[in-house]
């Protein structure tokens, strides 16, 4: 049920990118909003194995705080370790 629930909202997500207004070059850019109290671009990585294996990764530019990045990985038996 977890897995077909997963499928359903990705295929959502497919399909809805495919009407985007902005194209894919505008999006790649590092967006800036000095203006804007603690804005930040952020970009999120993740990867799932059938096994159980997950790892997500996160990058995050700042305008008032320093960037941040982490890195979460689920390793079965084992649990989550982050960096």
């Amino acid at each position: 049920m977890k897995q077909k629930i997963k499928e359903y909202l990705a295929s959502r997500i497919v399909r809805k990118g495919k009407n985007r207004k902005m194209s894919l070059e505008y999006l790649e850019l590092k967006h800036v909003e000095p203006g804007q109290r603690s804005f930040n671009d952020s970009s999120y990585f993740g990867g799932f194995s059938r096994d159980g294996f997950s790892i997500v990764m996160r990058q995050s530019f700042r305008v008032d705080k320093p960037n941040e990045n982490w890195l979460k990985i689920h390793i079965p038996g084992e649990g989550v370790w982050g960096f």
